[in-house]
């Protein structure tokens, strides 16, 4: 239970982050060309063709470490005995973002979806 309340403050805790990245990346990328975008996080995922333009998809994924106590008790003889020690678990978070663009490859909106902070680490790769 501690480690699902942990990845819950992990995932929710970068929220702000991300959004706020979201919003800093649109209006730097806004009106620029795709290709400005694959520079620098290089080829996207998938592409979907549209009437009015393409989405492209980009996924990025961030590890981190946490410890989880663990509690062994046993009987020795008439002696209780407590150990205590801590498990390293790794977990992994992952992020989209959907880029969609007009019918000249020019950015016109973002959107992510996933851990916000995987989805921040990724937009902070875009300086």
């Amino acid at each position: 239970m501690k480690r699902l309340g942990l990845v819950a403050v992990l995932a929710l805790g970068g929220c702000i982050d991300a959004q706020v990245s979201e919003r800093r990346i649109y209006e730097r990328y806004n009106g620029r060309p795709i290709s400005d975008l694959i520079l620098q996080w290089g080829r996207p995922e998938t592409e979907i063709e549209r009437p009015q333009g393409t989405i492209f998809t980009f996924a990025n994924s961030m590890q981190y470490t946490s410890t989880t106590p663990v509690t062994t008790t046993a009987t020795i003889g008439a002696a209780s005995v407590i150990a205590t020690s801590s498990v390293p678990t790794t977990d992994t978070l992952l992020c989209r973002v959907n880029v969609y663009t007009d019918r000249q490859q020019r950015i016109v909106g973002l959107r992510h979806q996933g851990a916000n902070g995987a989805c921040a680490q990724m937009y902070d790769r875009l300086h």
